[in-house]
């Protein structure tokens, strides 16, 4: 090739390379967190928000104040690719649309679902999700081959419900204690509700004595509140009641919960020295009883050698 013909090759090569425009950069795969605390991106760092105590999903960049739903946005790599979400461990999640509904279709404890999928607009897609419970599950998010997976649990409401247990029996002048321990509407065990909350009363018979230590009464290792209470002199059974009040308690029933459940009835007896002994004796006696009717047809049966004796 002559060099006139290779001088023009290499003019048009350029010539063209100028007209063809660059690719643009590939748009980055990413996922942004907003609303709740905590990046979420792995469960030991899990993002918290509250539990849909009032039955009201709502977000707010004020974090865990009163927000029950985090928002999440997922950067695409395409500008209108499909993005496919997977929530586990009662995770609800909700499209732009569900979220904003109002009236009768506004969002609730109810709303949303296990999956969703959509697209992006302008290399975005956005969702939101909320739990009701306390142990944290996972949102997996995939788009054209790319996968994140963030991390969510919830912060238990108020006390809704209460369970109660007692002693049968608590003797004059010895402590036993009433085991309570407190959920919220969803279920979840609250393990710091303050000794304030709970109040013991007795209705009519012997009386107990309730007592106990101020601050949190919730004990580490069994996760429940104990109220001490106290045999009295006088024996007898006590009616007792227990019941939740306080802020940290649900004001009012939520329709789609049902009925809160803030007062336990117990009955406890109440031994003196004197109870126990006549019981007891009472008990010997039976006992003595038994063992001779039994020991009366044994030596009918027997050998006068094999015979045993009456007590």
């Amino acid at each position: 090739m002559s060099k006139k013909l290779i001088a023009v090759a290499s003019a048009a090569a350029l010539a063209l390379s100028a007209l063809v425009a660059s690719p643009a950069s590939a748009a980055v795969f990413s996922v942004d967190t907003n609303g709740g605390s905590g990046t979420g991106e792995t469960s030991s760092a899990a993002t918290t928000i509250n539990v849909p105590s009032g039955d009201v999903i709502g977000w707010s960049t004020a974090g865990n104040t009163t927000a029950t739903a985090v928002r999440y946005t997922v950067n695409t790599t395409g500008t209108t690719s499909s993005v496919s979400v997977t929530a586990t461990g009662g995770i609800k999640l909700l499209t732009t649309t569900q979220y904003a509904a109002t009236g009768t279709d506004a969002a609730t404890s109810a709303t949303g679902s296990a999956t969703l999928t959509g697209s992006a607009v302008a290399s975005a897609f956005t969702f939101y999700a909320a739990t009701n419970s306390t142990t944290a599950g996972t949102i997996v998010i995939t788009e054209s081959g790319n996968s994140a997976t963030r991390h969510l649990k919830g912060i238990a409401g108020p006390v809704y419900k209460i369970t109660a247990t007692a002693p049968s029996n608590v003797f004059s002048g010895v402590k036993a204690e009433i085991k309570v321990k407190a959920f919220d509407a969803f279920g979840n065990q609250i393990t710091n509700a303050a000794f304030g909350v709970f109040g013991v009363s007795f209705l009519g018979g012997a009386q107990a004595v309730s007592s106990g230590a101020t601050g949190t009464a919730y004990r580490t290792a069994s996760t429940d509140q104990a109220l001490n209470i106290e045999g009295t002199a006088t024996g007898g059974s006590s009616a007792i009641v227990v019941t939740a009040s306080g802020s940290t308690v649900a004001a009012a029933d939520i329709t789609a919960f049902g009925a809160r459940d803030l007062t336990k009835f117990l009955s406890i007896t109440t031994s003196t020295l004197e109870d126990r002994v006549t019981a007891l004796t009472a008990q010997v006696a039976a006992l003595t009883a038994d063992y001779n009717a039994l020991a009366a047809k044994y030596n009918k049966l027997v050998k006068k050698s094999k015979r045993v004796a009456l007590k």
